[in-house]
């Protein structure tokens, strides 16, 4: 049995659509077959503000999805389509608007269920159903088996607004442990890269600058939330990396220091959770776009546990993730509605 997902993704600045064939087997998905995805990044809008203007990016989306979303449903006018998924939070509200306000008109108007779909949760779906190789350049409109880790299994979702620590017994059940007190880690990047008169996003900015420095005895701290040791926090940090700026150190030794501290706290957190909990994790999850670092993908194979990333390709705000989310829902049926849920 064959089912065909029309997906959105708007929660930030990427306005992004995807049409995802699903093969299943009693209701469990086999397969999944990407037959178009188009992901328009606007980036450069926001560069000039060193971060996401939300208002700037909510007209941005308004001006892009109907014909993003528009010219996929035209390449492929016979495919029937069996589900609208789209994303509903967590995100800027207005931009979340856009995407919803697009996906309602369409569900409306060729009468198929919508399913809304938890940012957060859709992170970790392609990790947790694609082999870590997928790659779009090689692999759309291939059909790829489903690849699921073992459970139960600990999960990360780290990006430039969340930092989640969690826990899955089964694809369907997901638990949190954790997460930021403070600033998400990609936040703390884009912040700290800023005060360094790096260009915005300053994650990626950051692990260029750092790539190549000789790694050395570490003169910044790494965070410990004392009386909560499966939490995160980067402000700290982030205020320790300024003070190292205004001692005029060069940019790289503090891109490098900063980024290495960062990720050590995330380890040691990681490293708790896996050795003080009763549940027997078995693989690591780890998804969002701060997890694309080589650096972190390399502390974080020193763990006791296989872990597995999200495809690097799938790792920042895409549809796909909202597509394949959706198919976890399909067996609880697909008919949620994201409208109000009491009277106005």
């Amino acid at each position: 049995m064959e089912k065909t997902v029309f997906a959105i993704e708007s929660s930030c600045d990427d306005t992004s659509v995807a049409l995802i064939k699903g093969r299943f087997d009693q209701n469990i998905l086999k397969e999944i077959c990407i037959l178009d995805y188009h992901n328009i990044t606007k980036e450069s809008v926001h560069i000039p503000y060193g971060g996401v203007i939300p208002e700037i990016a909510a007209r941005e989306h308004a001006s892009l999805i109907a014909e993003v979303g528009n010219a996929i449903l035209k390449s492929f006018p016979q495919e029937p389509i069996h589900s609208i998924a789209v994303c509903y939070g967590s995100g800027l509200l207005g931009s979340l608007l856009v995407g919803i306000a697009y996906a309602q008109g369409l569900a409306l108007s060729k009468d198929i269920p919508l399913n809304a779909i938890d940012h957060i949760d859709s992170h970790l779906a392609p990790g947790l159903f694609l082999p870590e190789e997928f790659s779009l350049s090689k692999d759309l409109h291939q059909w790829i088996p489903i690849k699921t880790p073992e459970f139960p299994a600990l999960t990360l979702t780290i990006s430039g607004g969340h930092t989640f620590l969690g826990y899955k017994t089964s694809l369907d059940h997901w638990e949190l442990l954790g997460h930021s007190v403070d600033d998400a880690c990609g936040e703390a990047f884009d912040k700290v890269a800023k005060l360094l008169g790096l260009a915005y996003p300053g994650g990626p900015k950051i692990e260029s600058l750092a790539k190549d420095y000789q790694p050395e005895a570490l003169i910044l701290p790494i965070p410990k939330v004392t009386d909560r040791p499966t939490y995160f926090s980067f402000s700290g940090l982030k205020t320790a990396a300024k003070k190292l700026v205004d001692s005029q150190i060069s940019d790289q030794k503090i891109a490098w220091h900063f980024q290495e501290a960062s990720f050590k706290h995330i380890y040691q957190v990681l490293d708790h959770a896996i050795h003080s909990s009763t549940l027997p994790f078995k693989e690591i999850v780890i998804a969002g776009g701060v997890a694309k670092n080589q650096r972190l993908r390399d502390i974080m194979k020193e763990l006791d546990l296989p872990i597995r990333f999200a495809p690097f390709d799938l790792c920042t705000d895409n549809g796909i993730m909202v597509g394949l989310q959706s198919f976890l829902k399909y067996r609880d049926g697909w008919n949620f509605k994201p409208y109000a849920r009491r009277p106005v």
